[in-house]
C-alpha cells in the first residue's frame, strides 16, 4: 500500500550503513593516494537472494566482469573473505563495483569510498539518505551493467584525474562517522518527529 502524504511526512532519516562498526575498518589508517594499486577492479558480493530480481541483478555484474579481459580483477561470490583480507584488498583496488541489494546502498559503497576506490554502481541519486550518494561520489552505470566495461575503461584511462574526488569521498565518509556529527543528525531527526506529532495533534 502506498503511503499518503500525511504518513510519509512522519518518516525521518537516520544513520545508515556508513555509521555501522563494519565500516570503521577503513578509517583506522591513512590512505596513501599517491601509491600504486595492484588491482584494477574489486567485487565481492553475495548473489543468492530470496528475491530473484536482486539475484539476477548481482549475477549480471559478475557476468560482465568475468567477460572482461586484460584487467587485474578480484571477484568473489558470497561472504568468503575474512574482514581483514576484504579491507586489505579494497585498499589494493582502483575500482570497486557495487550492485544494488535489498536497498540501493550498502556497506561496500562506503567502505570503498573510505578505502580510496572509485565506486561504480547503478545510478542511485533517486533515494533519500542522511548521507547522500550522488554522482560526485560514484561513477554511474546501467542497472543491467551493459556499459560496465566502458565505465571501467574510462576510470582506468583517467585514473590520475580521480584523485581529488577520491580524497574528498574518503573525507566525506570519515567525517560522517564522527560521534558528534551522528548525535546532531539523530537529534535533528528526533526533533522532526516531535514536531510532526505536535502538528498531527
Amino acid at each position: 500500500t502506498a503511503l499518503g502524504k500525511r504518513e510519509y511526512e512522519k518518516l525521518v532519516l537516520g544513520p545508515g550503513f556508513w555509521a555501522f562498526d563494519a565500516c570503521g575498518w577503513q578509517g583506522k589508517d591513512d590512505v596513501d593516494f599517491g601509491k600504486g594499486r595492484s588491482l584494477d577492479v574489486f567485487c565481492a558480493i553475495t548473489v543468492n537472494y530470496s528475491c530473484p530480481l536482486i539475484s539476477w541483478h548481482r549475477r549480471a555484474a559478475l557476468r560482465r566482469l568475468t567477460e572482461m579481459r586484460n584487467l587485474r580483477c578480484f571477484i568473489t561470490r558470497g561472504r568468503v573473505l575474512p574482514p581483514d583480507i576484504y579491507h586489505y584488498l579494497l585498499r589494493q583496488a582502483r575500482i570497486c563495483v557495487s550492485p544494488w541489494g535489498w536497498g540501493e546502498t550498502c556497506h561496500r559503497d562506503y567502505e570503498a569510498l573510505a578505502a580510496g576506490c572509485v565506486l561504480i554502481k547503478p545510478k542511485t541519486d533517486f533515494i533519500d539518505s542522511l548521507l547522500p550518494l550522488d554522482e560526485r561520489h560514484y561513477v554511474a552505470c546501467e542497472p543491467d551493467f551493459s556499459d560496465l566495461e566502458v565505465q571501467i575503461s574510462r576510470v582506468l584511462e583517467n585514473w590520475s584525474a580521480y584523485r581529488t574526488q577520491r580524497e574528498a569521498n574518503r573525507q566525506y565518509v570519515i567525517e560522517a562517522r564522527n560521534p558528534d556529527w551522528l548525535a546532531e543528525q539523530c537529534a535533528q531527526s528526533l526533533l522532526k518527529i516531535v514536531q510532526n506529532i505536535s502538528v498531527i495533534r
